[in-house]
Parts: structure tokens; sequence; C-alpha cells
């Protein structure tokens, strides 16, 4: 299977809700998976088997899943990346949407590596606010980028969205915006 292919049949299944069966039918038996950052899953998981217990766990950890959406894969080479957003409560919490961006690695018809990227979209739940209003066009086409957990990056496309954002008096809690 070439990388397209791979990247095609991933999106098709985990959009039907196959997630764990994608994962036997496409990865690679010494796969390795990266979370964001150590917590609630271990930031890196290496071997099927270690996959599998993975997402056991965070499965036991989810109160309500109310769906996910997933994007077109974008492929380049052996890479293809896709953005992943679910809708879920995890036990204990309040119900959130998680948007990741996923980077897979293919070697021999098989996916070798799995990344996940967060993409904080702060007050995305606060659709009134004007930070909102600033960073939706971007975040509806990927110019929101997140690095890790403590360092996110923003892509402003023009000063005059960050002259409104710090307007909005927030421009400072982004320290490492790219403006």
């Amino acid at each position: 299977m070439t990388t397209q292919n791979i990247a095609t049949r991933l999106v098709d299944l985990c959009r039907n809700g196959k997630i764990e069966e994608a994962k036997e039918e496409l990865f690679a038996q010494d796969i390795i998976s990266i979370e964001p950052y150590e917590g609630l899953l271990p930031k890196e998981t290496k071997g099927m088997n270690a996959i599998r217990k993975k997402a056991e766990l965070f499965v036991s950890k989810v109160e309500n899943f109310f769906g996910s959406t997933i994007s077109e894969p974008i492929v380049a080479g052996d890479y293809f990346s896709l953005v992943w957003n679910t809708d879920l409560q995890m036990k204990g919490e309040a119900r959130k949407t998680n948007s990741e961006l996923c980077i897979y690695s293919v070697k021999e018809g098989k996916i070798i590596s799995e990344q996940f990227l967060l993409i904080v979209f702060p007050f995305h739940n606060q659709p009134n606010s004007s930070l909102h209003n600033i960073l939706q066009p971007n975040f509806a086409i990927g110019k929101l980028l997140c690095c890790d957990k403590f360092q996110c990056c923003f892509v402003f496309r023009t000063f005059e969205q960050r002259y409104a954002l710090a307007e909005d008096n927030r421009v400072n809690e982004y320290p490492n915006a790219v403006y």
C-alpha cells in the first residue's frame, strides 16, 4: 500500500468508529506513539501490545463520547498528517473538545510512528469572545499550531489580528505567539 492508500484507509476506518481495527490492520508491530506530554497517557509508547493497553487506559477514563471529526489527510512522501477533533467528557471533568494534529510515518506499507500535537484553541467554548473571533478563521484553515503543553505558537496573518488581540488584553498570555 502507498502512503496515500494507508492514510485514506486510516481515515475511513476511524471515521466509522473502527479505530482498533485500523491499528491492527495498518500499524507495524514495533510502532512508536508519541503523545503531546506525559499525563493521563505516557509520553511515548512502543509496540502494539503497549498501544493496545494505552487505548484501554484512555477508554477507561472517558465518561461520555459525543463524536469526532477527522480531516482529510495531507500526504508528503512517507508521512501524512490530519486533524482529529474529539468532543468528549473525561471522568470527573467538564465536556471539552480536544483538537490534535496527528502525524504518521509509513515504512514498507505500515505505520511505524504516530505523534500527536495538541491544537490549543483557547476560549473555543466561548464563541462570543473577541479572541475567538480573531483566532477562529486561522483555526479553521490550520494556521493555529501548538508545539506542546507548555509552548503554544499562534500564527496571525495580519497586524490587525495582533492589534485586536492586544486590545483584548490577552497578548501577554501568549508570549510565544508569532506575529
